[in-house]
C-alpha cells in the first residue's frame, strides 16, 4: 500500500487542480441575471425586469410525446433588441453546466417559437416548433449572439 501512496497523492492533486481550473473559467452571474455576449460586448441583464407575457404551446419529443407549456415567457427575439445587436445569424443559449442550444436567426424570429420561460425562478429555453427537444435548456446563465 505504501508504494501506491505517491501515485494516489499525485492523482488527487491533478484532479483538484483540474477542478479549480474548470470552476474558475465558468461564467458567474448573480441571482436573476443572465450574461449576454455579442462580438463587441458582454452585458449582464436582470431578467426579472423583462416584460414577461403569458405564453402557451406544445412541444413534441422524438418519441412523439407531447408536452404542453403554459408559462410566463419572454420571446428570445427580444434579447438582440435589448443589447442593440440586431444584425446576427445565430443565438446560442447556455446553461450553468455549459449545456447549450443553437438557434438560427430564422428560428428565433418565427412567431411563438423560441421562448425564455420562468421555471422555479430560473430561465429555461423552450423551442416550440422543433422536433428536437434536446434544445430545451434549463438554468440559462449565458446567451451568445453572433
Amino acid at each position: 500500500m505504501k508504494k501506491y501512496l505517491p501515485i494516489i497523492l499525485i492523482l488527487l492533486f491533478v484532479t483538484a487542480a483540474a477542478g479549480i481550473f474548470y470552476l474558475s473559467t465558468r461564467d458567474r452571474v448573480g441571482r436573476d441575471e443572465v450574461l449576454v455576449r455579442t462580438p463587441d460586448s458582454e452585458i449582464v441583464l436582470q431578467y426579472t425586469a423583462w416584460p414577461f407575457t403569458d405564453m402557451e404551446g406544445e412541444q413534441t419529443n422524438q418519441k412523439g410525446e407531447t408536452k404542453h407549456f403554459r408559462a410566463k415567457g419572454y420571446a428570445l427575439s427580444g434579447i438582440p433588441e435589448q443589447v442593440a445587436h440586431r444584425d446576427y445569424t445565430q443565438i446560442t443559449v447556455i446553461s450553468d453546466d455549459e449545456y447549450s442550444a443553437v438557434l438560427t436567426r430564422e428560428e428565433v424570429l418565427l412567431p411563438n417559437n423560441a421562448w425564455l420561460i420562468l421555471e422555479d425562478g430560473e430561465l429555461r429555453l423552450v423551442v416550440l416548433q422543433d422536433p428536437n427537444t434536446k434544445r430545451s435548456v434549463k438554468h440559462v446563465v449565458r446567451i451568445e449572439i453572433r
